[in-house]
């Protein structure tokens, strides 16, 4: 007689591949559990529960390796399986994976070992498993108060080691407990608006109904915050005119006080950018007369005009002539138009007929983001010929220290009659 008790998860054949092993153990005995609580008996049934449940890639693995025409027992299917899914192992490799185990955050011991005990079927650590087990909760376990007290014993056997880490979990929880319930966030609530503000004594804004008091506290890790209420009110910050209006939201617990991005940034308590950046400042040429008086200079392109730059060349560089980059035909046209509007704005000038240089540098064409192109020449090669100039750079002091010194005190000297002269000292 078989029982209706629903069916199982079929085997994950394409996950990890070094942790195989473990989750085919653990599916094979699932499944012998899961057919003894459905009852079945007869062999064929079981080989045909067996691979309709582990799922189709199991069904393809079996039929690969036994035939399609090849009768196999439950039993003999089953091994098959087994010899597949739990191959020979590499004891090193699998050590290694072993002592890459570490206690996650939201892990009691009991779970840490027992997924330890998991991976050590493996290990081949025989009749040690314990102890292995035992010296790499003491490396891995996340609570350093928790190792010193493994430490402190002689001879820590297993057991030892779990009633010792089950008792310190319990007594931090409930530690925890006690300081969160000591210690609770302090929120004034006066339910009459017209009644005074215990921290300030104001009784002409209703607005001073709530007050929130510093503590010091801190959290280690996600909590979960239960509200309790919501409520907006005015803030100013002291020896600040910056004020602002803005919601807060009361929690229940030990938490620290939040004044949110947008509220700090109205309060000028937050700026949001580089540390030493300089605010900028509009200047307003409305009322200036500025343009106006210096127009000439505002107009067309600046130059240097009557100034011929000579330029010191070291004779021992040999010169370059470099070969020409061509131009794309989609863009001749412009590079044309270009060099024509340059000439008439006497930027650049024609080499005179009949000359030649020994310095050939290629011209290359850069993309404006308004559609226009900029005209360049690379002039890296040739740069290498250039002597640098070293010329000390003159500093404030440099500039401001001889106008001070020239600098005239003039004294106004009164006369009895009324006459005053300006005498230069």
């Amino acid at each position: 007689m078989q029982n209706n008790i629903g069916t199982m998860q079929p085997f994950d054949s394409d996950g990890d591949p070094h942790g195989i092993s473990q989750r085919w153990q653990r599916w094979r005995r699932s499944f012998k559990l899961y057919l003894t609580a459905k009852g079945t008996t007869e062999d064929s049934s079981k080989k045909a529960l067996l691979l309709f449940t582990a799922g189709v890639k199991v069904q393809d693995i079996f039929y690969t390796l036994a035939g399609l025409d090849e009768e196999k027992t439950f039993s003999e299917t089953l091994n098959l399986l087994d010899e597949y899914f739990t191959p020979k192992s590499n004891i090193p490799f699998e050590r290694h994976l072993f002592r890459q185990i570490k206690q996650a955050s939201d892990e009691t011991v009991d779970q840490f070992v027992c997924r330890l005990r998991q991976r050590a079927t493996t290990c081949g650590f025989d009749d040690k498993e314990d102890d292995h087990i035992r010296d790499q909760v003491i490396d891995n376990c996340r609570s350093n108060s928790t190792r010193r007290r493994f430490l402190e014993k002689e001879n820590l056997e297993l057991s030892d080691l779990l009633k010792i880490a089950r008792a310190m979990e319990a007594v931090d929880h409930q530690a925890k407990a006690i300081e969160a319930d000591a210690e609770s966030h302090q929120v004034n609530l006066v339910n009459n608006p017209n009644t005074n503000c215990v921290d300030c004594s104001n009784d002409e804004n209703s607005e001073f109904t709530f007050t929130v008091r510093d503590h010091n506290s801190y959290h280690d890790g996600i909590i979960t915050l239960k509200v309790l209420g919501t409520f907006t009110a005015n803030v100013f910050v002291l020896n600040n005119e910056s004020k602002c209006r803005t919601d807060f939201v009361v929690v229940k617990g030990n938490c620290q006080t939040l004044l949110g991005k947008e509220a700090a940034t109205k309060l000028n308590v937050l700026r949001v950018g580089p540390v030493n950046a300089m605010s900028s400042k509009t200047i307003d040429t409305s009322n200036s007369d500025i343009f106006s008086k210096y127009g000439k200079l505002f107009e067309g392109i600046g130059l240097l005009k009557d100034y011929k730059l000579t330029l010191n060349i070291d004779k021992t560089v040999k010169p370059i002539a470099q070969s020409l980059r061509r131009i794309p035909y989609a863009l001749r046209d412009k590079v044309d138009a270009k060099i024509d509007e340059m000439l008439k704005a006497d930027l650049m000038e024609k080499a005179p007929e009949g000359t030649w240089s020994s310095w050939i540098s290629p011209l290359t064409v850069d993309h404006k983001k308004d559609g226009d192109i900029r005209i360049c020449v690379d002039m890296r090669r040739a740069n290498q010929a250039i002597l640098r100039e070293r010329q000390p750079i003159p500093t404030v002091e440099d500039l401001l220290t001889p106008r001070l010194e020239r600098k005239r005190r003039i004294f106004e000297v009164r006369s009895e009659m009324g006459v005053s002269s300006n005498i230069a000292g």
